[in-house]
């Protein structure tokens, strides 16, 4: 099964993509790296994309079999939230 993974590379996003490949599913992860950190996952497909951006977003799932999505990207500050 192929799992995406929004905000796959922020703390508690890196742990479940951890666990996901430890289970042996095929896992995508879509984050904007804007408070997550590259090198704290290792997975074959990193689309570097913020996810409001529709038309990449459309894009990662046009392209892969997502069967399920797990959904993590979020601004941690109440004023980066509102904008």
């Amino acid at each position: 099964m192929t799992i995406l993974i929004t905000g796959g590379a922020g703390y508690i996003g890196s742990h479940t993509v951890e666990y996901f490949q430890e289970q042996n599913e095929d896992v995508i992860v879509v984050d904007n790296l804007q408070s997550g950190h590259e090198k704290s996952i290792q997975v074959d497909y990193l689309h570097k994309i913020d996810i409001r951006d529709k038309d990449a977003l459309d894009k990662v799932f046009k392209t892969n079999n997502i069967k399920a999505v797990i959904h993590f990207a979020a601004n941690s500050l109440v004023g980066e939230s509102m904008e």
